[in-house]
Order: structure tokens, then sequence, then C-alpha cells
């Protein structure tokens, strides 16, 4: 559910690589969604094809077309209805929707109905509400215009395909491949695709949710449940955790654990960085980013066709994330414990005065993003920070979350 989640895995090891923006779009009430029927029609074709990018914390992102105008879509399973930005959608309604996020933030939205056409086909009457997403851009640098929720996506079959930055989508399921492993699924609310999931001796269903940037959202009920994850190695953290729908900023603590092994049906993932929330189990989008990933929801089947492995770079972290606020500046809005940026004294709510002699006092949304790609991109920085009325500069390297392979 445009589950822009700090937490999320990339993020915290690009440090400010998306804060943990837990953009959730998440509960509506049904009876909302029954008021108008979506359907799909076609101009003869079967399937439809277009590029996608993906960005560097998992998110795929799409081309629609609604009211013969293009816009950019975020492909998000996890989100029971779909959103538009209100930047560029101000419709006029009466008929507003009581929305519920993960961390169980409510807020009140306009909602409209519009219809969407991607490739040849189109989705009519799809229901949206309507939200302020700037916030959410500001810290994640993508542009959004809107997001596909399942109240349309369930409606065909999709196959993601980041080897060749293509989306597909068909009235028929895709076949799998000789070396693809596969899992059911099965819908909660009509629209949300759920998994089962299987962890030692515990088994137990998560939302399917491309909108999440993180590997797997586990509950604590689920870690207190299960020897084995009782027993992983943990790395705790604390800070804005999420950006809810309304823009708020959640600070929480954080707790990541390194899981050995998760099968969903057949799929077997192995070394799973998985994340402890107050919110239900997920699988976040960063589960699939080195495979093929086919969601065949007509007939209520996925399969998942790993490519290659994910470096070991992937997993590197300086140990903090920023947070950017127009007009103030660029500051350490999170820091995971034991990590270098910690042990060099950095504290919560610090200000980031440059890197490697790079000025940040007259930043805006532009350089807040090239200092992002700065980080993702960098092993070893320099950086001056005012902490407590004074200024300091430290040296900092990234290492593996996962101390263990430090």
């Amino acid at each position: 559910m445009l589950n822009c989640n700090f937490l999320g895995l990339r993020i915290f090891i690009f440090v400010s690589l998306q804060l943990l923006l837990s953009k959730s779009f998440a509960q509506v009430d049904s009876s909302i969604l029954d008021r108008t029927s979506t359907q799909v029609f076609t101009n003869g074709n079967l399937e439809a094809n277009s590029n996608m990018h993906v960005s560097s914390d998992g998110w795929i992102f799409f081309s629609c077309e609604i009211e013969g105008k293009v816009y950019r879509f975020l492909f998000d399973s996890g989100a029971q209805i779909s959103v538009l930005n209100s930047r560029i959608f101000n419709d006029t309604s009466t008929v507003h929707a009581l929305i519920t996020d993960l961390s169980g933030n409510e807020s009140t939205s306009k909602m409209v109905t519009k219809s969407v056409k991607f490739g040849g086909f189109e989705f009519q009457n799809v229901s949206f509400v309507v939200s302020d997403l700037s916030q959410i851009e500001n810290n994640s640098c993508e542009k959004i215009d809107g997001v596909l929720g399942s109240n349309a996506l369930s409606l065909l079959n999709w196959k993601i395909d980041p080897t060749l930055t293509l989306l597909s989508c068909s009235f028929n399921p895709y076949p799998a491949s000789s070396t693809s492993s596969s899992a059911n699924i099965e819908f909660t609310n009509e629209t949300l695709p759920l998994v089962q999931v299987n962890i030692g001796k515990t088994k137990f269903w998560a939302l399917l949710d491309t909108g999440n940037t993180t590997t797997i959202n586990l509950t604590s009920e689920v870690v207190s449940s299960e020897k084995s994850l009782r027993k992983a190695h943990k790395l705790y953290g604390e800070g804005i955790s999420s950006i809810a729908i309304n823009g708020s900023l959640n600070a929480t603590k954080s707790e990541l654990i390194f899981v050995d092994e998760v099968r969903i049906d057949d799929i077997l993932l192995t070394n799973v960085n998985a994340f402890v929330t107050t919110a239900k189990p997920a699988i976040g989008v960063k589960t699939f980013i080195n495979g093929i990933l086919i969601l065949n929801f007509t007939e209520k089947k996925m399969y998942f066709n790993r490519q290659n492995e994910i470096s070991s770079d992937y997993f590197q972290s300086y140990g903090f994330n920023l947070c950017y606020d127009t007009g103030k500046g660029v500051n350490f809005c999170f820091l995971w414990e034991d990590s270098n940026a910690k042990r060099a004294g950095l504290s919560i709510g610090d200000i980031l005065l440059s890197v490697d002699d790079i000025s940040l006092t007259e930043i805006n949304e532009q350089k807040f993003c090239d200092l992002k790609k700065q980080l993702a991109s960098s092993r070893k920085i320099e950086i001056e920070i005012l902490s407590k009325g004074k200024i300091r500069k430290l040296k900092l390297e990234k290492k593996p979350l996962d101390s263990r392979k430090q």
C-alpha cells in the first residue's frame, strides 16, 4: 500500500533514500467501494504492455491516461482503493471516505470516480480518493500523480519484468516458466491479495503489497510465537518511521530481524531482512526485486522466477535516514543502534550542513534528491553537522546492517 516505508530496506541502507515513508493507502469502508462497479474493456487486444520505471526503493511506476492526459502512476497491490494526487486532481466532490493507514492514522478524503486507460485496456468507474501526496513526493524524490490500487489491478493478470523494465497485463493468466516457483493468492475485503507465509513452524497470512518498500513486515505476535525469530539476530532503531497518507510524520522505535529462511508456499526466500511493525504482516516489493513476478489474480495464483542474486552492496548502510523540511533544511530523523552513525555521536534532530564539502545551507527539493543519489552511490563520506549548538565534522563509512557480516 503505497507504503513508502522509511524502514524500507533500501531506505535504511542508503541512508536517506526514502526515509521510512510508510505511505499507506490502506483500508476504506467496503460499502463505499461498492457504490460503483469497476469494469475492464479492451479495444480488441487481449494483452497490453508498457515500459515501467523501478525506483531506487523498488516502487513500480507506469503511465496511465485519464481524460486524455497521461499521468505517472504507482502499481500498488496493497492499496484497497486507488489514489489521485490533489496536486493535479482537484475535482469538487460531495462524497468523502474515511481512510485508515497501516499505522492506524485516520483522515477524511474526497472520493471521485474516473476511467483509466492502460494500453488497449480501459478501467471504467474506478473509485479514487484524492489526497495531498506532496510530503511523500518530497521525501521519496518521486513524482506520484496517482496510485492504481487493487480495486482495479485485481481485475486482470499482470507480469512484472524488471530485466526488460516491462509491465504487462492480460485477460488471460500468464504461463509460468519451468524455473518459476508458485504461491496461492486469497482475497480479503474483496480486492486485497493475501499469501500464506511460513517461518519455521509458524504460518500466517500476509498482504501482498507492491506499494510497500520493505521486504517483509512481521508483527510482534508472529515473532513471539516462533522460536527461530525469538532467537534471530536483531537490530533496533529510533526516529521517524513513516509518513502517513495525510502527510504526518510518525516517530517510533523500530526493529529489524534477520531471518534465515521464509517460504511463501513453494517460493523460498533466504537471508531476509524483516521489519517488526504494529500493522498487519505484509510482503513488500523488495522481496521480488531480483526476478520476474507474475500475478494471475483471475486464477488466484502468483509465480516468481528469480533472475539473479541481490548484490551485497544493497545491504550496506551509513546507519541513518534524512528528512527534508522546506525552509528548515535536512536533519537526521532516524538512527540505527549499533551503527557507525550512532557510535560517531549523531543524534536525532542534528542538522546536516555539508557532505564532502558540498554545502547544504541553501538546499531545495532538487538538491535534496541529488544528495540522496550521492549517498546511495558513495561508500565513504565526510559530513559537517550542527549538534546541540556546536558544529562538528565526522567521517562515516557504510557497513552491513547485519553486524555479523561486518
